[in-house]
């Protein structure tokens, strides 16, 4: 477990909706008015100890089918937690970063990282910000002490390789947003995320992302992270060898952060011992996922994980629990 300067347990990874505690989104599932719409059938669902049961056995031994579980149970809840006009913005995220505050100190961890998108807009993703800072003020109040929890904002590509909340100018706009010290001291850096097709030109893409957060920071004297969502979606094929091309380029970036980084250090062989001893050096940090990592990848157990040789190269990791809501880790492994 890699430890903040403080000494105490820190969460870096985990997601706004698939971190909302369990008993917040059942009773959002129950309000919600379009329930045939839903895309996982929850028909006869009506009390949350059979949502609990649903959820726990939602998810088999093989890591393909679970991939496509993930995302349809991921979408539900972006559906029933997502405000369906302006107004409703203030309760749907206050109120959520409110409840994951309060679930996560109950659990023990007042240091954490919420990994959250902006919206199309900067107006919409003010909104959004702005709300989600106040619920996490109002979880200071609550607990009389400091819930030290951060925001990152990430650009998420969706299946059909689409990245709907960037674009340069509105990239700029969350740049200036971020000089007022009211979002500054809360939002710590950026992601890149979502489908993880290992294609050019998706790596292509999201490289200039990078860069064009790095040339912000080097304009406005900033020093925001950078980290990428890269190398989970893996499935032992030979397309799989085509992460080599984003995790080169990776290295020519003044990234802070790789989200899982399954396939490098999954079988580690001389390419893959040489990239994660490359970045090593430029003392990347892998945010590491054990349990995503175990459903939604090849990893077979958690003793595969290479832990001392990370050590022997002195590379920087954490372990974190990605999306508590879905997969019932309170528990950081």
């Amino acid at each position: 477990m890699h430890m903040d300067r403080q000494a105490k347990m820190r969460d870096y990874h985990v997601h706004f909706t698939g971190s909302l505690p369990r008993k917040y989104i059942f009773t959002k599932l129950l309000e919600y008015k379009r329930k045939n719409e839903l895309p996982l059938d929850m028909r006869g669902i009506k009390t949350y100890s059979q949502f609990l049961d649903k959820l726990d056995n939602y998810f088999s031994g093989d890591y393909l089918y679970n991939k496509s579980r993930f995302f349809e149970i991921y979408k539900l809840f972006q559906q029933i937690t997502k405000p369906t006009n302006s107004t409703e913005f203030p309760t749907v995220y206050s109120e959520g970063c409110f409840e994951i505050c309060k679930n996560f100190v109950n659990n023990g961890i007042s240091n954490f990282d919420i990994i959250a998108g902006p919206c199309s807009t900067i107006d919409l993703t003010y909104s959004r910000l702005k709300n989600m800072i106040e619920g996490i003020n109002r979880a200071e109040s609550l607990f009389n002490k400091t819930v030290n929890a951060r925001i990152r904002l990430t650009f998420i590509r969706n299946s059909s390789g689409i990245i709907k909340n960037y674009s340069i100018s509105l990239l700029n706009d969350i740049f200036y947003l971020l000089k007022e010290p009211y979002f500054s001291k809360r939002i710590i850096g950026f992601d890149i995320s979502g489908e993880e097709k290992p294609l050019k030109n998706y790596f292509d893409e999201n490289c200039s992302i990078i860069e064009n957060i790095e040339e912000l920071n080097r304009k406005t004297g900033t020093h925001f992270e950078i980290g990428i969502h890269a190398g989970e979606n893996i499935d032992n094929s030979p397309d799989d060898k085509k992460y080599f091309l984003l995790f080169r380029k990776l290295l020519s970036l003044n990234i802070t952060r790789i989200c899982h980084g399954t396939f490098l250090w999954l079988n580690i062989d001389k390419e893959k011992e040489f990239l994660l001893k490359s970045f090593a050096e430029k003392k990347v940090i892998f945010d590491i996922c054990p349990t995503a990592n175990l459903l939604l990848t090849p990893l077979k157990s958690h003793s595969q994980i290479p832990i001392s040789f990370f050590k022997e190269i002195a590379l920087p990791y954490t372990f974190n629990r990605d999306n508590p809501s879905i997969f019932g880790n309170l528990i950081i492994p």
